[in-house]
């Protein structure tokens, strides 16, 4: 999952935007890594110093970084951490990944960018690939990004279950949530009742005109 995520952030031009500015610093932080220890040539342009300041401690050491726009013709892949023009950062790169937070850029995103959404989800964050309606998961323990495919425990099963009987029998709503999971995990309609409120509120479902949908 992990390796699907960052194979994916990696292939052309991406736009980061969120307001959450420390798990976008991470996942870039991470990825520069990852790449440069593939002996790829990485430059990350920084110019507010928001890595060089907060986060430079994690990075490789032969990694670029700068907060000018880089001289350097041609690179594999190219980070423009929180640009408020993009003009300046023209340069032959296979990848490009911008991290923007909404309102502090005075730019419009150009189209050939697919944009991605951070969010936090209770206690945990998602990207959201807006072209291809593709979610990740992950978590931030001890500044190391840990993706997660489902919640923990009776959560996680009752997830199961819902995703099988929409499989299954098509679109289901609450009602027959509830019914589901009372009859297959064998508690009460007040537990069922609470799981699903724990899904929505951690956005892996959501309820739209008493059916239920699956993010």
């Amino acid at each position: 999952m992990e390796q699907e995520l960052y194979q994916k952030l990696v292939n052309g031009k991406k736009a980061i935007i969120s307001h959450y500015l420390n798990p976008k610093m991470i996942l870039i932080v991470k990825l520069a890594n990852k790449l440069r220890r593939k002996n790829e040539k990485i430059i990350i342009v920084d110019p507010r110093n928001i890595i060089q300041t907060r986060y430079a401690h994690l990075l490789l050491d032969d990694i670029i970084l700068t907060n000018k726009p880089p001289r350097e013709p041609e690179v594999n892949t190219l980070f423009i951490i929180e640009p408020e023009y993009l003009n300046p950062y023209k340069i032959m790169a296979e990848n490009i990944i911008l991290t923007l937070t909404p309102g502090s850029y005075r730019f419009k995103v150009p189209r050939e960018y697919e944009k991605i959404v951070l969010v936090k989800t209770h206690d945990t964050y998602m990207l959201y690939f807006k072209d291809t309606n593709e979610k990740y998961r992950f978590k931030i323990v001890n500044n190391q990004i840990k993706t997660i495919i489902k919640p923990p425990g009776i959560i996680g099963e009752a997830y199961d279950l819902l995703k099988k009987s929409m499989i299954e029998y098509g679109e289901i709503t609450v009602k027959d949530a509830t019914i589901i999971l009372v009859k297959e995990l064998g508690i009460s309609k007040e537990e069922a009742r609470k799981i699903l409120s724990k899904l929505i509120l951690e956005k892996y479902i959501r309820v739209i005109h008493g059916k239920i949908n699956i993010y």
